[in-house]
């Protein structure tokens, strides 16, 4: 994986080189993708391109319609995460909060896309929409935000419902919803661990790294690896504008927070089939999970997603 400042450079030139029009006919959010193809090319990672299609194509044969938040939240997923619990300093009772938790964001932002019930949990979970004063200091997110808004941040602006309200308007609701989801014991990936080092960046900035993952950061030379069959040959990581309260998100950046990363194989409605996953990060002081990051694997399938409002 690049490095985080080559990441966070990255999502500046993402936007003004439409990088992500691959995902969603908006560039309105900020996004880096990673691609560490080894040069020149060789055998293993070819191999794995291929099985990791392969294994897309399969897991595509078993999506069912969603009809409820459940629909996310696999058993045989949190049966599979159960061996790297206690390393992360985690139990299951976690596991199955932290599913359910990115299993009503799924739902409500994806499934439903309904804006009433989606702004009701996500204030009602902690969350707010991005902090006028952070927006002003984040140009990259700025920029984003206005353009979705169709309006810019006026000065004396301190309450960003408005600004919330329509970009979900003109820049979410227009996006395709997720309609299918692989139930299959294949189809929800879990995956747990421990962060060794700080995700604040070192300068006065609101931005934060992205967390190295196991996703994120597999070497694309391991054919067969169930992490890499997932990841793809291109992987797009994003950053939210939902945020925790200051305090937590301090304390989330943290050496030592455990992580828990949720994927799924789900399909369109306009057909596309796509892996989508949710990084999300537990507060130990008080055992709650926040949503700090998402992804999106196979990114060179250049299926239609809209990533924004997460």
């Amino acid at each position: 994986m690049r490095s985080p400042m080559t990441l966070r450079a990255k999502a500046l030139l993402a936007i003004a080189l439409a990088v992500v029009g691959m995902l969603a006919a908006w560039r309105l959010w900020p996004i880096a993708t990673s691609t560490p193809s080894p040069t020149p090319p060789n055998s293993a990672h070819e191999d794995l391109t291929r099985a990791a299609a392969a294994f897309l194509a399969k897991r595509a044969a078993s999506i069912t319609p969603i009809e409820s938040a459940t629909a996310f939240q696999s058993p045989a997923a949190l049966d599979s995460v159960a061996p790297d619990l206690a390393q992360a300093g985690l139990t299951p009772a976690d596991a199955r909060a932290a599913l359910a938790h990115a299993a009503a964001m799924m739902y409500l932002r994806y499934a439903r896309q309904d804006f009433d019930a989606y702004t009701a949990w996500r204030r009602e979970s902690g969350y707010d929409f991005f902090p006028a004063d952070r927006l002003r200091k984040d140009p990259v997110y700025r920029n984003a935000i206005e353009r979705g808004a169709g309006r810019a941040l006026r000065d004396d602006e301190q309450d960003t419902s408005d600004l919330w309200r329509l970009y979900w308007t003109n820049a979410i609701e227009p996006g395709p919803r997720f309609t299918g989801v692989d139930q299959s014991p294949d189809g929800t990936i879990l995956l747990a661990w421990k962060s060794t080092e700080s995700l604040a960046l070192p300068k006065a900035t609101p931005a934060r790294r992205g967390p190295r993952s196991p996703i994120m950061s597999i070497e694309p030379d391991t054919p067969g690896s169930r992490v890499g069959l997932w990841r793809g040959a291109t992987i797009a990581l994003g950053w939210p504008v939902w945020f925790p309260p200051p305090d937590v998100e301090a304390h989330l950046l943290r050496p030592g927070t455990p992580f828990i990363e949720v994927g799924w194989v789900l399909r369109t409605e306009t057909g596309g089939v796509q892996p989508f996953i949710l990084i999300l990060a537990m507060d130990t002081r008080t055992r709650r999970w926040w949503i700090l990051q998402f992804a999106v694997p196979h990114a060179e399938n250049r299926v239609r997603i809209n990533a924004g409002g997460i």
